[in-house]
């Protein structure tokens, strides 16, 4: 440190009166007025949503290119088998096949769907009740008949169908619902709204969840701060505790990571995790046990923007929301 401008190094060396060995430096200035931010490390953009691109703000640029995947090997290629459009006044962010129904959400709107994708029921979220959720990134069932939502911010509801609602319980439901508390509930035994805990996920946004039935699984997704970093997220349904974290093994390129994928919807089947990544067209098969990805499959570059995957009749359903519409394709 000496007289303006010269206010020190990044690393100063040891103090000294000999000439010698004064260093007159610039270099503290370097940087200081760039990207300030009271936040610092929590400063981190909202994720990419179907209905809210953000690929500019996270400083990354998706493509449709399989060739692009941090793969070492594809092991598989899906083929595009139906497609169809459905007539939703929203972007879809999230749908899934639920107890022979399907369930679809757009940021704080979740609706229930015929299987000729016609909405019976639904509901807009209070986001700023409680525990504020952010914009919707998953929905799976829970407890028989009820259902968790999460947000990206790890922010969740339990919530249940509840039709035959009294006056009393319409008000009693108001908190959580700006529409549709007079069919559906978020206060009651075993539901309510809470926060999720997690460690190595702790500063990453989550875009997709999914359950085997004991627990909840969540997908970190990279931002503007960290773009290599991957976790999968363990939580049981018994106490929404977290129950393990992990980073899958992979056999990836030289130089690549997980952070490249960008996972927006993933689906358990057969004890493994189907993840499905927008960036790259490509799945990645998780194995929660061995805490390894066992298989990659590839999809069309045709689905520009992948937003949710689910079984179906044994079949993979991919959900993209591109030229303006809600499209939705079967693959074999």
């Amino acid at each position: 440190t000496g007289i303006p401008p010269y206010v020190g190094q990044g690393d100063p060396v040891r103090f000294s009166l000999n000439p010698k060995y004064i260093i007159w430096s610039k270099e503290g200035w370097n940087g200081l007025w760039q990207n300030i931010s009271f936040l610092g490390k929590r400063d981190v953009k909202a994720p990419d949503y179907a209905f809210a691109p953000a690929s500019e703000k996270l400083g990354i640029k998706f493509d449709n290119d399989i060739n692009n995947a941090p793969f070492a090997k594809i092991n598989d290629e899906l083929k595009i088998t139906n497609e169809q459009t459905i007539n939703f006044d929203k972007a879809i962010n999230t749908l899934d096949y639920i107890n022979n129904e399907f369930v679809a959400s757009s940021k704080w709107d979740v609706a229930f769907l015929d299987n000729n994708f016609s909405v019976k029921e639904g509901f807009e979220l209070d986001p700023y009740f409680s525990a504020t959720i952010d914009p919707i990134i998953g929905i799976i069932p829970y407890m028989n008949d009820k259902f968790i939502l999460m947000g990206s911010n790890k922010s969740f509801l339990r919530f249940a169908k509840n039709p035959n609602a009294s006056e009393e319980d319409i008000a009693k439901q108001y908190a959580d619902f700006v529409k549709g508390n007079d069919k559906f509930k978020g206060q009651g035994e075993g539901l309510g709204r809470g926060r999720l805990d997690t460690v190595r996920a702790k500063f990453n946004h989550v875009a997709s969840m999914t359950t085997d039935g004991n627990y909840l699984y969540l997908a970190t997704v990279p931002n503007n701060k960290d773009a290599k970093t991957f976790v999968i997220s363990k939580i049981s349904l018994k106490d929404r505790v977290l129950s393990g974290e992990f980073t899958p093994k992979a056999n990836l390129k030289e130089g690549k990571t997980l952070g490249d994928l960008y996972v927006t919807s993933m689906t358990f089947k057969d004890g493994e995790i189907y993840a499905l990544s927008k960036n790259h067209n490509v799945i990645a098969v998780i194995d929660p046990v061995k805490e390894e990805v066992v298989k990659t499959i590839a999809f069309p570059s045709s689905i520009t923007n992948a937003r949710s995957i689910f079984f179906k009749d044994g079949k993979i359903n991919i959900l993209s929301y591109q030229d303006g519409a809600n499209k939705l394709y079967t693959l074999n």
